[in-house]
């Protein structure tokens, strides 16, 4: 992430590249593993995140091509999220109770203006916040 701040391109594809093998790695081992999913689902929200920088940026050009360009970028944005979405759902099914994987998946739904999962997740969070426990997953295993 502090490379993709204005570092080399090609080091942030070769970080985040290393990375992604590495958790996958991990899930081939264990499909099972909470925190390999977690992983790669938040390399890939991450780097949604970042790009949401540029689109606050095209989101000042109203001209006909500026439109385009943010519509193309927030497009692209929600492929990643999308390409996310997955692994959070694999690891919420394993640990219905993990934090980071229900703020994640809070967010991405709210991204993908999905509010009604959105909500059902940001009540989930809520819950395990103020020291209750989902007793089940809303993704089956």
């Amino acid at each position: 992430q502090r490379e993709a701040e204005g570092g080399d391109p090609d080091l942030v594809n070769l970080y985040f590249n290393n990375a992604l093998d590495y958790y996958k790695q991990g899930i081939s081992k264990d499909p099972n593993d909470v925190m390999a999913n977690y992983s790669v689902g938040a390399l890939y929200y991450n780097k949604a995140a970042l790009a949401t920088k540029d689109l606050m940026v095209l989101g000042d050009d109203f001209s006909d091509e500026g439109v385009k360009k943010f519509d193309q970028k927030k497009a692209e944005i929600m492929e990643i999220f999308d390409t996310a979405l997955p692994y959070f759902q694999k690891a919420e099914s394993l640990d219905p109770n993990e934090m980071s994987v229900l703020i994640a998946l809070t967010e991405i739904y709210a991204q993908k203006n999905d509010l009604e999962k959105s909500k059902i997740f940001k009540d989930r969070l809520d819950n395990v916040r103020n020291g209750g426990k989902n007793t089940s997953s809303y993704y089956s295993n």
